[in-house]
Parts: structure tokens; sequence; C-alpha cells
């Protein structure tokens, strides 16, 4: 069982990259997207924190706040 729960956690990582991925780059023609410097930014924040293992939610919280101030 802590081996099955040992490897869902980059399984969830993966899930989540490529829901940003799928955000941040247009479909079928479609521009509308998020695709800009700050997103590539924010995206590199959450993928070194974790690197460095930093707490998920409170990188999630705090890149849901970094948006909030970029994008509002």
């Amino acid at each position: 069982m802590q081996s099955v729960v040992k490897a869902v956690g980059p399984v969830v990582v993966g899930m989540i990259a490529s829901a940003a991925l799928l955000m941040m780059f247009p479909r079928s023609g479609n521009n509308d997207n998020f695709t800009d410097v700050w997103s590539w930014i924010l995206f590199a924040a959450c993928l070194y924190g974790s690197y460095r293992k930093v707490n998920p939610v409170l990188m999630i919280l705090l890149s849901a706040i970094a948006g909030v101030l970029i994008y509002a």
C-alpha cells in the first residue's frame, strides 16, 4: 500500500502539469490562451518549488495570489 501511495505523487504532479500546459498552448487554431512571460515564470517557479519539495498547498496558494496580482 505504501508503494502505491508513493507512486501516486508523481502521477498527480504530471496531471497538474498537463492541465497547465493545455491551458497555456492553443488548440486547433484558437488563440485564446495564457502564454506570456508571466505564465512561464509562474510555471518555472512551481517546477523549482516542486524540485525543492515545497509544500504543494503553499505553492497553490502562492500561485493563486501571484495570478490575481498579475492578471487582475
